[in-house]
């Protein structure tokens, strides 16, 4: 994804013309980076320490960390998530798959309001897949907003409400899951121009 350069964020009944990590967080606002991207996983510690790092204040009392708090949390998503690794593993032992989910489960643990996913399951198992649009659908239930940024037209169109097609940086259609197919999306993403919308 490319860097902002113009623009603004309205999040939480405020405007943001700049996003810093301490604001996103501050926000609820998560990003999931794709396979093969080391943003968002220390590969050199734990899946229990890559889950909890970004909110050690849920875990921390008088400023020392209740290690007994801290393995019950990261445990708990762990399991929620079907991870199926130990909490002691090292994350960049993980198939990309895995990695994602302790990803997911990191920003489940700050209370995520938006979560931005990049290419939620290209590089990664079919059976990865299945658990990966299970996670992003319980997401959806509880109230998070979910952002998805695919090139995998099928993808798009099976999990997404709504579909915003974009060419050289811009949003060429917004369509709701009903009016899309994979031809429309494939027209205006290859700059293909609305004729309605220019009458």
């Amino acid at each position: 994804i490319e860097g902002p350069y113009d623009g603004q964020i309205y999040l939480n009944g405020k405007i943001y013309k700049q996003m810093t990590p301490y604001i996103s967080k501050y926000n609820g606002l998560c990003y999931v980076p794709g396979i093969g991207n080391d943003e968002g996983i220390i590969s050199n510690a734990t899946v229990e320490e890559n889950i909890t790092l970004a909110n050690l204040r849920r875990i921390s009392r008088l400023g020392f960390i209740n290690r007994k708090l801290e393995a019950e949390e990261a445990q708990d998503l762990i399991d929620r998530l079907e991870i199926n690794e130990d909490r002691k593993e090292m994350a960049g032992n993980l198939s990309g798959g895995r990695q994602k989910k302790v990803i997911f489960g990191k920003w489940l643990f700050t209370n995520a309001k938006v979560i931005i996913i990049d290419e939620p399951t290209a590089g990664i198992d079919i059976g990865s897949k299945v658990d990966i649009y299970n996670i992003i659908n319980e997401l959806a239930l509880s109230g998070v907003a979910v952002i998805i940024n695919s090139s995998d037209f099928s993808e798009v169109m099976g999990m997404c409400d709504r579909i915003a097609v974009m060419f050289n940086g811009e949003i060429r259609k917004i369509f709701n899951q009903q009016e899309a197919s994979q031809a429309k999306i494939l027209f205006y993403a290859s700059g293909g121009e609305d004729k309605e919308a220019d009458e």
